[in-house]
């Protein structure tokens, strides 16, 4: 009986030793130096208590220290930043060789006193620092953005894009300039595969582009059944969702479109698939064939749309699968470690079938 009693003290004891603990860079640091896995030390990260440094100088000082980036954003979406982000932070973080996500989420987590005047524009360029960080930063506490952009600044701003934000709220439609030649609106079961101008890729390549999910202000209701960690911890209910069945030659991609109205970091993880659920109850995984491009557009009302792209590796006999089959559910897994899920119409089911059946025709 003493003995029973002993160890439950001594396990009481490491359980109150075990709450206490408090999560620091350094012991960041400590697990990733002794090869604990990564999953492990993200795991960590996200159930116990911590007090990370996420200041420019603790980013740098976990850079230094070799620890991904990965870990890093788990770190920060865990953190709320107080220090002031200003131009030299951002150079310092992008001359460190700190991915541009990173750099992105952390613009966004906190307080920012940016100089976008013409002298820090140009300090910025001499820098190196990339167009579309410098255009996170304008729309992130500028000292010189202006109101009311020109039509010289909105090309600029859309450059990566292949759409424009529409005069409706919350949708984005294709120009008729950019539209490939012979492609039709996903309101019907067919598709026409034609020539699209991919932007990101700088190719110009056979496509068809059919719409998973409209923006759907009613959506909320629905997201919140599913729980934590799904559509609604991202905010879906207003993001636009397409996909794009792309051939360049015999290089068939599925690229993934979506358009959410304000400011947000949409970044899909580079290490996770795309989830599609079929109607028969099979499940399609798509890995990641480029890494996903943000970019930020101004839209009617002067308001700003977030838009992503996202590259996926698309096999022959994945086309010939979503060719025969329909789609009923997909999944997307975001860099900050939530995902987001929402089901398929049988419409615009139909549209991501015929599209295939295009693309292999």
């Amino acid at each position: 009986m003493k003995t029973l009693y002993f160890s439950v003290c001594l396990c009481f004891a490491g359980f109150a030793a075990n709450a206490q603990e408090v999560l620091t860079n350094q012991s960041v640091i400590a697990m990733y130096q002794a090869k604990v896995a990564r999953p492990l030390i993200a795991d960590k990260i996200n159930v116990g208590r911590s007090k990370f440094d996420m200041t420019t100088n603790g980013l740098l000082e976990l850079k230094s220290a070799d620890v991904p980036e990965s870990i890093m954003e788990t770190m920060l979406s865990l953190t709320h930043p107080t220090d002031i982000l200003t131009n030299d932070d951002v150079i310092r973080l992008y001359q460190a060789k700190l991915g541009r996500r990173l750099i992105t989420q952390k613009i966004q987590a906190g307080p920012t006193r940016f100089d976008v005047s013409t002298d820090g524009m140009i300090q910025l360029k001499m820098a190196n620092v990339p167009e579309g960080i410098i255009k996170i930063m304008m729309t992130s506490g500028g000292t010189a953005l202006t109101s009311k952009p020109d039509t010289k600044t909105q090309a600029r701003v859309a450059q990566v894009n292949y759409t424009n934000p529409s005069t409706e709220r919350g949708k984005t439609a294709i120009t008729d300039s950019e539209r490939p030649q012979g492609t039709k609106k996903s309101n019907g079961p067919t598709a026409d595969c034609a020539t699209w101008n991919d932007k990101f890729t700088k190719k110009t390549v056979r496509a068809s582009r059919v719409t998973l999910r409209g923006w759907k202000p009613g959506a909320v209701a629905l997201n919140t059944l599913v729980g934590q960690g799904s559509a609604n911890a991202f905010g879906i209910e207003d993001m636009e969702v397409s996909l794009i069945f792309r051939a360049d030659g015999n290089d068939l991609t599925l690229v993934l479109y979506a358009s959410k109205p304000g400011i947000h970091t949409m970044f899909v993880s580079s290490d996770k698939p795309l989830m599609l659920l079929m109607q028969d109850g099979s499940v399609l995984q798509f890995l990641p064939a480029e890494s996903s491009e943000s970019d930020y557009s101004w839209g009617s009302g002067y308001s700003m749309d977030s838009e992503m792209l996202m590259y996926y590796k698309l096999s022959p006999e994945q086309a010939r699968l979503l060719s025969q089959k329909l789609v009923k559910e997909y999944r997307l897994n975001f860099y900050n470690r939530k995902f987001a899920e929402d089901k398929v119409n049988e419409s615009r089911a139909l549209q991501v079938r015929a599209a295939a059946q295009c693309l292999l025709n």
